[in-house]
């Protein structure tokens, strides 16, 4: 999968690690998956973001990828236009995987979903299960 993404003419790496909450670590240990929430984030530093006016694209096409992507109107003094930026899922798409941070053992991406919490703000859902060096989800037993 991609390992890099331009959002507005800015090239974004895509985050290979991923910090997990107690409870995470203990849904890892119990059920091999979990769904870790985190907030979007505008990436583009001179712009202004709307995220009233966001909208999700739920992606799938040959161009841009897996999705889905959150769509931002945004706007910089003194431009007479408001462009719409695509917002890619900094952790990547499946079946890309994430390292735990602070550990040696790997998360495989699921699903990614984006969910409204407020008027102004989005989170990334991102539905994760454990991955061995080997290519193979991790037995039950092994730690997280």
């Amino acid at each position: 999968m991609a390992r890099s993404y331009v959002i507005g003419g800015i090239r974004f790496h895509r985050r290979s690690l991923i910090r997990l909450s107690a409870h995470a670590r203990q849904k890892l240990a119990w059920e091999n998956f979990v769904v870790i929430r985190r907030p979007v984030e505008w990436p583009l530093s001179d712009t202004v973001p709307d995220f009233t006016r966001a909208y999700t694209d739920q992606g799938g096409t040959d161009i841009w990828g897996l999705g889905p992507y959150l769509k931002v109107p945004n706007k910089k003094p003194g431009w007479n236009y408001e462009p719409v930026n695509r917002v890619f899922c900094p952790w990547g798409y499946p079946p890309d995987r994430l390292r735990i941070a602070h550990t040696r053992h790997y998360l495989r991406i699921v699903e990614v979903g984006l969910a409204r919490v407020t008027l102004a703000a989005w989170e990334w859902l991102l539905t994760v299960e454990r991955w061995d060096s080997n290519h193979q989800i991790m037995p039950e037993n092994a730690p997280p």
